[in-house]
């Protein structure tokens, strides 16, 4: 009953933020998505798995009943029929009774749930922007206080022991002599996974000035928090992803010399942190240059060819990989393990699906001509370039609370433009540009006669 309660009180509160705000019901949403893992571990019902899609929800209810500016628009008609091609697919693989119906549907929420977060990243103006960076941070933060307290008094109190919680006890490291850090969420990779995605948020909003004074220095301590919590969740692709974004950040602002210097202060004091603790070093295993090819060679070589000839339409959505209630798991037929997320797409969704998400990604990646060069769109891109890339080694990325958030709407502010399209951040200038010659005129008051 308490499970139901909070699924009820999530999408409550964030429909009724977001009727307000676009940011605060954006935030909303990732406050329940970065409390999901702490919820789920300790409401042991079944409900307690809906209290981030309640949440979800109640923000889709609320974009569908707000009107969009012309300037909203445009930039929403080129990524439309995209978001659509992308979920048909999987709403078509839902009528193949392949797989048990939960099973299915399981795997049908993970394959849509999130695609409106792109074209919400493609809404937002530079005042929710910069809200949002700034909300952001205050979650990093918050996130960091109790991955804190982990770290000294460990895990046992905030998450007990269950078929919930088994993927965080397995989870150690310098030979088993502590656990790897989750802080509230549903393991230390998605923890990990997300404080990564929000180091180009965070970072484009102190590189573009869209923060000044206080809300400057709390977005940039912000910043480290996310960066340490990288390290604190002890994943090795997180971190050199990490190490990507600042990496991208600063030759970004190589030109701007506070911003440059601001950023490697920040990273001069992550590092000193790294290198006086141990337990934040479990990255360094990948200078083992025979682990890693090993790692690599596995995932990738997991024999993709042989998936493709035997199930070239999947196996059906929810049986290649998708993670799955631990109720639900041996209701799989013919289960096989991959350790590639486009093997996985092949197993759920088919070669069909794999080629429309090729297509996606390439076309939202690939900068179009006279794309405008915004800071911090650099780093997102390079970032978002190197997640897909280590799809070959790891799954989960497309599906991840709330990390899969963060993913899309960085897609959405990076959508592929095209003649008639609008960045983001455009001027009014552009946009008039952007409206066709025959509405323009339509528009322009005639002179009155004589």
């Amino acid at each position: 009953m308490t499970a139901i309660a909070v699924c009820v009180f999530a999408f409550a509160v964030t429909l009724w933020v977001r009727t307000r705000s676009r940011t605060m019901g954006l935030l909303s949403v990732l406050l329940f998505g970065y409390m999901y893992g702490i919820l789920r571990a300790n409401l042991l019902a079944t409900a307690g798995h809906f209290v981030f899609d309640s949440a979800l929800l109640g923000l889709y209810i609320g974009e569908l009943r707000q009107r969009l500016t012309p300037a909203q628009q445009i930039r929403e008609n080129r990524l439309r029929d995209w978001i659509v091609a992308l979920a048909m697919i999987p709403s078509l693989l839902l009528l193949l009774p392949k797989q048990d119906a939960l099973v299915q549907i399981v795997g049908f929420r993970s394959a849509v749930l999130f695609l409106p977060f792109i074209l919400l990243g493609a809404r937002l103006e530079r005042e929710d922007f910069r809200k949002l960076a700034i909300g952001v941070a205050i979650l990093n933060l918050f996130a960091f206080s109790f991955a804190a307290y982990e770290y000294v008094n460990g895990i046992e109190s905030l998450y007990p022991k269950s078929p919930i919680t088994s993927i965080i006890y397995q989870s150690t490291l310098l030979d088993y002599a502590f656990h790897r850090i989750p802080a509230t969420f549903s393991s230390s990779a998605a923890y990990g996974g997300t404080m990564v995605f929000t180091i180009p948020l965070i970072g484009m909003a102190i590189s573009g000035k869209y923060v000044k004074g206080p809300w400057y220095a709390l977005c940039l301590t912000g910043l480290a928090a996310g960066t340490i919590g990288v390290f604190l969740s002890a994943s090795r692709s997180t971190a050199a992803l990490a190490i990507v974004a600042l990496v991208a950040l600063f030759i970004e602002n190589r030109s701007r010399p506070r911003a440059a210097l601001t950023f490697a202060g920040a990273v001069a004091f992550v590092g000193v942190l790294v290198v006086t603790q141990p337990r934040l070093q479990r990255f360094l295993s990948l200078q083992d240059t025979e682990f890693v090819s090993q790692r690599f060679a596995g995932s990738v070589n997991s024999d993709i060819t042989d998936i493709v000839t035997r199930y070239p339409f999947g196996n059906g959505l929810g049986a290649g990989g998708t993670s799955l209630p631990y109720f639900l798991q041996n209701r799989v037929e013919g289960a096989i393990s991959v350790e590639n997320e486009y093997a996985r797409l092949i197993l759920e969704q088919g070669v069909l699906g794999l080629t429309v998400w090729l297509g996606f990604i390439a076309w939202v990646l690939v900068p179009s001509h006279g794309d405008p060069r915004a800071p911090g769109k650099l780093g997102m891109r390079i970032l978002a370039g190197a997640v897909f890339a280590i799809g070959f080694t790891g799954t989960g990325f497309l599906a991840s609370i709330p990390a899969t958030c963060f993913l899309f709407l960085m897609m959405g502010l990076l959508f592929k433009e095209r003649p008639e399209g609008s960045a983001p951040f455009h001027s009014d200038r552009t946009l008039a540009r952007a409206v066709p010659r025959s509405r323009s005129r339509a528009l322009t008051p005639h002179p009155p006669p004589g």
